[in-house]
């Protein structure tokens, strides 16, 4: 059979509840139990019967842990209460501990629970056990202090075995009046056995013997009910004649209180015994009495304490005769002494002892308590939130992302100094500053719709407290750029869950979104070669088919023209045929270009000699244009692998392209040709400062047959047909602009490397 126990389960989730109730009986436990998950199941249970133990998910739809306990403190119950949860953090965990909790156990780790529970209920058992001491001690004294105040003494003479004088207590005491015992012999009052015992005492005390100068006897009065008292008897003259003076004290009470005062004694003995703390009791500067604790702080056995003087229990730091003067001052101003000092065991380890003296009033020599406690863990414990404190305060100190914490109304309480890292501001600086200076206006908007949504969240009664929001908002550097950052908030709270700052924590995202942005441009360039690839197959099968009609018409029409019998009119047709023919013939050799029906002839080339061939075909109509064209070629610029005419066939025509958007936007313009070497790339930058491309024509810019000039003007392949030269190249092409202002077409080419052959060839291939 295992332990009896009474527990209450406040859990939402029957499962859970089976998997903590099996725990409880694998650590020996026979659990009676009852799970409730709402405040009114709860209140009910608590109604219907005593528990031994709460046990509490931290979090449930409609009840939390927080208003659990808070049943169980207005309720006034004394009950051990463990947070049992799958999901509180250390924050939730130490706000829980500092409402009333007794400890917490994680779900996942359920082993803990029932070493916990057995600590629980022991202290829980502990704390009745003092609290019943306590009481009793109580008790015992106010009945003790009733019986002094209201106590009093009879007094009687006798002479002889008559009675010739008693005063009305003592009358009272025999249960007669003050006139009923004037008179009446002792032998009337009390019962035989008695008054022999009184008249062999009385003898004794006549012949000058050694007597008890008070001796308790049993008085049954004249209702026949008894008392205890004491009897003090002297020889004495009465009226001249020898008499003796009886005082008696009713000593009933005395001894119902004597009783009382051995079990409040044992009580107390029994208390101080199994207190966690040593206990010392010096007179005159020896120590007269100690508990058992004593050996486990000291390591000295209580008996070798005994008789040791007090000096044994003083700091080493200081002289017995200066602690004894500041001890002594200390407590007649305040009524006690308390510090902290380190004493050496008897096996040579140093322990820290927290002590506190106070004297016993009225006591000579003096009396004093010592309670002493061992805080060496404490202590240890102390230093290591210190340490851990400033580690935590150095690793914001030096964080890269930027630590600060708000209160509710947006003001600064605190910020790292990595701010200057990422603002340009000093701590200082950033300090005076208000929020609404730092964010970009949308952000410092959203901000502030998010901090009144989370304050709204708090007022619901079923809320997670360590809950937390991440944002990407942008901020105001002091050289006026602005800097994207992704930041997490969470609330800072108060022992009962109120918040009151707000924790942020800020990363610069600047890499990260350029990374993206990069990722994306690469992203389309692949959907781009997809999609050409696609086309091209598509554009050669068109061109093959199309070849041969198209040379049946050319030749039959240049036949016809030939022919001398034709009229003007039906020869210039004839003439316009061929022409038309010719324009298709050409459109078919770009698909079947476009199509890659051949691999590059590759060779070493200089990309500026390429530049200067193919501006020399253009500078006639540049000029006629009025285009100025700025070349800057970078000096030493390395060769790269390429196809000469294809090169050449790339860069004719993005200067083509250039030439006509400017001179069709205002008759004029200007192109800068620019080369430079990046890594192991060369760049070709060509920047016009024509009307611009529009964002949608952007991104469709190198699709193929995708053209903004006029029917008949373009074929809307050319960008297509040089976009994929340059990825046969082992290259990148792609294109910057905005509307309003101008272009750059960029081409990227590998550098040759040292052991490439000097010509790459290759015959025809499909693909």
């Amino acid at each position: 059979m295992g332990i009896p126990l009474r527990v209450l389960i406040v859990e939402d989730s029957e499962d859970d509840t089976i998997l903590v109730v099996r725990e409880l009986q694998r650590g020996g436990y026979e659990p009676t139990f009852e799970r409730v998950d709402t405040p009114e199941a709860m209140n009910a249970a608590l109604e219907q019967q005593a528990w031994d133990i709460v046990l509490c998910d931290y979090a449930m739809p409609r009840f939390s842990m927080p208003a659990a306990l808070a049943i169980v403190k207005e309720k006034g119950l004394d009950l051990p209460f463990i947070v049992v949860s799958g999901a509180i953090g250390e924050e939730a965990a130490v706000v829980a501990m500092r409402a009333g909790a007794r400890d917490y156990v994680m779900k996942d780790n359920l082993a803990r629970l029932a070493p916990a529970v057995e600590r629980e209920l022991r202290e829980a058992e502990v704390r009745r056990e003092r609290k019943q001491a306590e009481e009793g001690l109580k008790q015992s004294e106010e009945e003790f202090r009733r019986l002094v105040e209201g106590m009093n003494d009879g007094y009687c003479v006798l002479q002889g075995s008559e009675v010739v004088f008693a005063n009305a207590r003592s009358a009272e005491m025999f249960g007669y009046t003050q006139e009923e015992v004037i008179g009446e012999t002792i032998q009337e009052l009390l019962p035989s056995e008695i008054v022999e015992e009184l008249v062999r005492m009385h003898a004794r005390r006549r012949r000058g013997e050694s007597v008890p100068p008070q001796y308790e006897i049993t008085l049954t009065r004249k209702d026949q009910t008894t008392c205890s008292v004491e009897f003090g008897a002297r020889l004495i003259e009465y009226r001249g004649k020898p008499a003796t003076s009886v005082v008696i004290r009713d000593i009933t009470e005395r001894k119902r209180m004597e009783q009382a005062l051995r079990e409040s004694e044992e009580h107390y003995s029994a208390l101080v015994g199994n207190i966690t703390d040593a206990v010392f009791q010096f007179k005159g500067g020896v120590i007269t009495w100690c508990n058992d604790r004593v050996e486990e702080i000291y390591g000295y056995p209580k008996e070798e304490l005994l008789g040791k003087s007090a000096s044994f229990f003083y700091p080493s730091d200081i002289s017995p005769t200066e602690f004894t003067r500041r001890v002594a001052g200390v407590i007649e101003e305040r009524g006690f002494f308390r510090s902290i000092s380190k004493f050496q065991r008897t096996d040579g380890n140093l322990v820290d002892i927290e002590y506190s003296l106070s004297q016993i009033p009225g006591k000579d020599p003096v009396e004093v308590i010592a309670v002493a406690r061992d805080v060496t863990e404490r202590r240890r414990m102390e230093e290591a939130l210190r340490e851990s404190e400033a580690h935590y305060r150095l690793l914001a100190d030096n964080a890269t992302d930027v630590i600060w914490t708000v209160d509710l109304n947006m003001r600064l309480t605190y910020i790292s100094p990595s701010v200057t890292y990422l603002l340009g501001y000093s701590v200082e600086e950033a300090m005076g500053k208000n929020m609404k200076e730092v964010f970009t206006p949308a952000p410092f908007e959203l901000a502030m719709k998010v901090l009144a949504g989370e304050l709204a969240v708090e007022n619901m009664k079923q809320k997670d407290l360590a809950r937390s929001r991440t944002l990407e908002i942008e901020l105001h550097r002091k050289d006026g750029s602005i800097v994207p950052v992704e930041v997490n908030c969470t609330f800072l709270r108060e022992s009962d869950g109120r918040p009151v700052e707000v924790l942020v924590i800020a990363r610069d995202i600047t890499e990260r979104k350029r990374a993206e942005e990069e990722r994306q441009r690469m992203e389309q360039q692949l959907q781009l070669a997809g999609r050409l690839a696609a086309v091209g197959e598509l554009a050669a099968g068109v061109a093959h088919e199309l070849n041969n009609p198209l040379a049946a018409v050319q030749a039959y029409a240049q036949f016809l023209a030939d022919k001398d019998n034709l009229d003007e009119t039906t020869k210039s047709d004839v003439e316009t045929i061929y022409r038309e023919a010719q324009r298709a013939t050409r459109i078919t050799a770009n698909l079947l270009r476009f199509a890659h029906r051949h691999k590059p002839e590759k060779r070493l080339v200089s990309i500026n000699e390429v530049i200067e061939k193919s501006l020399q075909l253009h500078a006639y109509r540049m000029k006629v244009n009025n285009v100025e064209v700025l070349v800057e070629p970078a000096a030493d610029l390395p060769m790269t692998m390429a196809d000469f005419d294809q090169i050449h066939q790339v860069f004719v025509n993005i200067v083509s392209n250039a030439e006509q958007a400017m001179t069709e936007a205002h008759s004029k313009g200007k192109l800068r040709v620019k080369t430079q070497r990046v890594g192991e790339m060369i760049r070709i930058a060509f920047t016009d400062d024509g009307p611009g491309i529009s964002e949608d024509n952007l991104k469709r810019i190198f699709d193929p047959f995708f053209t903004t000039k006029e029917v008949g003007k373009g074929t809307g392949l050319g960008l297509s047909i040089c976009y994929g030269i340059v990825e046969k190249h082992g290259g990148h092409m792609y294109a910057k602009s905005k509307p309003g202002e101008g272009a750059t077409f960029v081409v990227e080419l590998p550098i040759a490397s040292d052991d490439q052959p000097v010509a790459e060839q290759a015959g025809s291939i499909e693909g």
